[in-house]
């Protein structure tokens, strides 16, 4: 399932850039459209498909240490995509995120939390330090992480495939002013991410805690020996 788009001369820069975003966006709704419909049968699990698989990253965390997918590797782990500045989506995901992390504190099933900042010039580890207490993140499970402009947006779009689009003052028109928060594009969805770096699911931000956690018995389930 591609999500690339092939520019041409005559296409403006702005216009190829939010076709590849919509692009990733359709591309991830089909995906948890057919996900919901084999969660929601009963019968003998099934292995969850492997949808995508990342490449290798490296961004910084919340206390301004390195961390990417050599720190994740082994172990199952949930993604989204916030920004600490957002009053839309952004808040439900972080609650259903501690919901999440309240649900699986069991030490014998480990899972890692990762939030994903879609705004990553405001968010610097200090923000987003911030931000997770205020979420009350078990920082031994939950990091939220940051980088580069470029960097991220790359991992995003085409790695996890959703969209990051930034639509408001860009950093030379004020960005850091209290009225100045930005508009960005971003995806509502929920990635699970297998030991082994590969996307296996994605659940919509508007389910329940449950539709996540259906997901990763089937994953546990479906992938044993």
């Amino acid at each position: 399932m591609s999500t690339a788009v092939v520019p041409t001369e005559a296409a403006p820069r702005g216009r190829l850039r939010r076709r590849r975003v919509w692009l990733g966006a359709l591309a991830v709704a089909a995906v948890v459209l057919a996900v919901g419909v084999s969660l929601a049968r009963r019968g003998p699990v099934s292995p969850l498909p492997v949808l995508f698989t990342l490449p290798g990253y490296a961004l910084t965390d919340e206390r301004a240490e390195a961390f990417g997918s050599e720190q994740l590797r082994g172990a199952p782990y949930v993604a989204n995509f916030i920004y600490t500045q957002c009053r839309d989506a952004c808040p439900l995901l972080t609650a259903r995120m501690t919901e999440l992390q309240a649900a699986t504190a069991a030490p014998s099933r480990p899972l890692r939390l990762v939030s994903f900042s879609v705004d990553p010039v405001h968010d610097t580890p200090e923000r987003l330090a911030a931000y997770a207490r205020e979420a009350h993140a078990d920082p031994a499970r939950w990091v939220f992480l940051t980088g580069p402009v470029e960097r991220v947006a790359a991992l995003l779009q085409n790695g996890f495939k959703v969209a990051m689009e930034d639509e408001g003052p860009g950093p030379d028109a004020g960005r850091t002013a209290p009225s100045a928060v930005p508009s960005i594009i971003h995806n509502d969805h929920f990635a699970l991410v297998d030991g082994k770096g590969r996307i296996r699911a994605y659940v919509s931000g508007a389910d329940s805690v449950t539709q996540l956690r259906a997901a990763l018995r089937q994953l546990a389930n479906g992938d044993r020996p």
